[in-house]
């Protein structure tokens, strides 16, 4: 998996929802170390680190990568899905124990191929009209989406003027806001980010219409 900074707090919210939970990374460790009987010190030996990270780690004092993260999670037999996913993370989203799999797709392709080894679940109540899911990689949505944040995304052909979506254009998948002239019948797409210039689609270009993004992971200090 990528590099990208994962820090002590992780929020979770829906660009349009009223979803907001907060969850300490730090003490989801600890907790899942605890629950596993496994000793900072012993934690420490099978990383190669000394314990003053761990207890770092865990008081959120010092981030973490998400290779670090996921070497870390490997040795207290956890996936990053999993840690995720706990049920304390899902008893604090919903209450409701309906729970729908959302692929994670690293690699998005014009077919649609939503086949993956990774699934986050949430809450039926939340997740009715996300798809899939997949990592934002660059920065031209700043600030409302950052650099690796994970966006929840429709399987959807129609998208009203404004609307964030993911896009294929000549063999490149973007993430952008969605504008129609229904006049000329033109299609602008524009980044957040003033340093990123709109992209006006032409007439031979193979552009196609992935998806409109309903929600995020959004990663914070």
């Amino acid at each position: 998996m990528t590099l990208f900074n994962i820090y002590q707090l992780l929020f979770y919210r829906f660009v349009k929802g009223d979803v907001f939970v907060l969850l300490d990374i730090g003490k989801m460790i600890k907790n899942l170390r605890m629950n596993k009987g496994i000793s900072q010190e012993k934690l420490a030996e099978m990383l190669g680190i000394n314990k003053a990270s761990i207890a770092n780690y865990e008081t959120g004092r010092r981030s973490l990568t998400i290779d670090k993260l996921e070497e870390l999670l490997k040795c207290l037999d956890t996936t990053i899905t999993e840690f995720f996913c706990s049920d304390k993370m899902e008893n604090l989203i919903d209450t409701n124990k309906t729970l729908k799999n959302i692929p994670i797709i690293t690699k998005i392709s014009v077919e649609k191929n939503y086949n993956s080894s990774e699934y986050l679940k949430l809450p039926i109540s939340i997740a009715q009209k996300v798809d899939f899911a997949t990592f934002m990689l660059d920065d031209s949505m700043e600030p409302e989406i950052k650099d690796f944040d994970l966006l929840f995304v429709q399987d959807t052909q129609f998208l009203e003027n404004g609307a964030m979506g993911i896009f294929f254009l000549n063999e490149n998948i973007y993430c952008k806001r969605f504008f129609k002239n229904p006049i000329e019948n033109k299609i602008t797409l524009k980044s957040i980010n003033p340093k990123y210039k709109p992209i006006n689609i032409q007439d031979n270009d193979n552009f196609k219409i992935i998806g409109k993004i309903v929600g995020k992971f959004e990663y914070n200090i």
